[in-house]
């Protein structure tokens, strides 16, 4: 336990930045309808994380605008 206490705050930091990245990225993509994402300036409760938070967390989900099909195909 105590090894994975030690790396705790790197892999927490690493997540906040993948998931940013990928919330940005998937705002940029065509067939995206809306991002969901407290780190995008566009996401209804963004002001509120801003103050609470340090970072915005790892977890983040997308709508897209495609057929059942397609989605599977990503």
């Amino acid at each position: 336990m105590a090894r994975s206490l030690r790396t705790l705050v790197a892999r927490v930091r690493q997540q906040n930045a993948s998931a940013q990245s990928i919330a940005e990225t998937m705002e940029k993509h065509s067939q995206n309808h809306r991002v969901y994402y407290p780190g995008q300036p566009g996401f209804p409760g963004h002001d509120l994380a801003k103050r609470q938070m340090q970072g915005f967390g790892g977890m983040l989900s997308i709508e897209i605008e495609c057929g059942g099909n397609a989605a599977t195909s990503w």
